[in-house]
């Protein structure tokens, strides 16, 4: 189960237009490198918790979230170099996709008994230039 009520309460995203939305939910990562044993289901549960995510948050009026399929191709586009997508990068995908806040995280598997997940919810970065203090 997903507690994030305290998570929003303490960092409040502004409702924005639906152009410029307010939230970036990037899809969360498996790690079962500790995992004792691996099994094929282990990414459909990683699967359920970044729906249940998703869900979790557009359920708070205050919170505009981006389509998830806009958020995929940009994820994509920036991981064509073949590194996968931190916390620089995510920020880059939230600025791109005009969005204030992004949140990104794993489900680590340490057991079939004990899976832990661990999310982030991020600012994006702003980019002040020398000559200008507008946020791109």
């Amino acid at each position: 189960m997903l507690c994030l009520s305290g998570l929003l309460a303490a960092f409040p995203v502004v409702a924005q237009s639906p152009a410029r939305a307010g939230l970036v939910v990037l899809n969360l990562r498996f790690d079962g490198a500790y995992a004792n044993v691996l099994e094929p289901g282990d990414t459909a549960v990683v699967w359920a918790a970044t729906s249940r995510l998703l869900a979790t948050l557009r359920a708070f009026d205050g919170v505009a979230v981006v389509d998830s399929g806009m958020v995929a191709a940009a994820v994509t586009a920036a991981e064509a170099d073949g590194n996968p997508c931190g916390t620089a990068c995510a920020q880059a995908v939230a600025r791109r996709l005009g969005a204030r806040w992004v949140v990104k995280g794993m489900v680590l598997k340490t057991s079939n008994l004990v899976w832990i997940l661990r999310a982030e919810l991020l600012e994006r970065a702003v980019t002040e230039h020398p000559t200008s203090a507008v946020d791109p």
